[in-house]
C-alpha cells in the first residue's frame, strides 16, 4: 500500500496530540526555516512552538518547544512511504516552490524592514527608557518608527542590517515578520 501525504499528516497530527500540541493546518512541509507557532499552555501571541516538518523520503517532524520541553523532539514517520515516481517529483517540486517562495517573502520583507529603517529617525529618549530609568544617546543607534515603538537593529557581526526588534511603551516586544532572528546580533549600550 502506498503512503500518501494525508497519512504523513495523519501520523503527524496523532504524534502532537500525544504531547499535548494540536496539528497546525498551517505547518508547511519541507520548509527551509523553522515555523513557530503559539504553545497549547502558553498565553496567545507567545509563538513558543517551533516545527520542522520534512515528507522526503523519510518523512519526520521536529519539534521545539521553550515552554513545555526542554530538547528537540524528532518522531520519525515508521510508514516507509513508497511513493511513485511521479508523487515524489511532485512533492520535489512542490517542495522547490516553497522555497523560491519563502526566499522572495524574505527578500520582500528585508527590503521593507530597511525602507522603515531609513525613514525612521534617531531614538534620543522615549517612555520605555524613563519606566526602564535607563537613558540612551545617539551613539546607541536605536531609531523610533511611525508608530512610536523603538528600532533596535538587528545586524550580522559585519555590521551588516539584516532585521529589526519594535520595542513599544507596554506590550510585546517584536522581530521583524519574515525575517529570520537566527545567528544575528543587537547591541547597545545602556548609560
Amino acid at each position: 500500500m502506498l503512503q500518501t501525504m494525508p497519512d504523513i499528516e495523519y501520523a503527524f497530527k496523532n504524534f502532537l496530540n500525544s504531547i499535548n500540541h494540536a496539528y497546525c493546518d498551517e505547518i508547511q512541509f519541507d520548509t527551509q526555516n523553522w515555523q513557530r507557532f503559539d504553545c497549547p499552555t502558553s498565553p496567545k501571541g507567545n509563538k513558543n512552538v517551533s516545527y520542522k516538518a520534512h515528507s522526503d523520503k523519510y518523512p519526520c517532524l521536529k519539534i521545539k518547544c521553550h515552554k513545555c520541553h526542554s530538547e528537540t523532539i524528532v518522531f520519525k514517520y515508521e510508514g516507509h512511504p513508497q511513493f511513485t515516481n511521479s508523487q515524489y517529483q511532485k512533492m520535489f517540486s512542490q517542495a522547490k516552490k516553497r522555497n523560491h517562495d519563502q526566499k522572495k517573502q524574505s527578500y520582500l520583507s528585508l527590503k521593507e524592514m530597511r525602507s522603515e529603517w531609513d525613514s525612521a529617525p534617531p531614538c534620543l529618549g522615549h517612555c520605555y527608557f524613563q519606566y526602564k530609568d535607563l537613558s540612551i544617546t545617539e551613539a546607541d543607534g536605536l531609531r523610533i518608527n511611525k508608530s512610536g515603538c523603538i528600532l533596535c537593529p538587528i545586524r550580522l557581526i559585519s555590521g551588516e542590517l539584516i532585521s529589526t526588534q519594535s520595542i513599544p511603551f507596554k506590550g510585546k516586544k517584536k522581530f521583524y515578520t519574515g525575517l529570520s532572528k537566527k545567528k544575528r546580533l543587537s547591541c547597545f549600550w545602556l548609560h
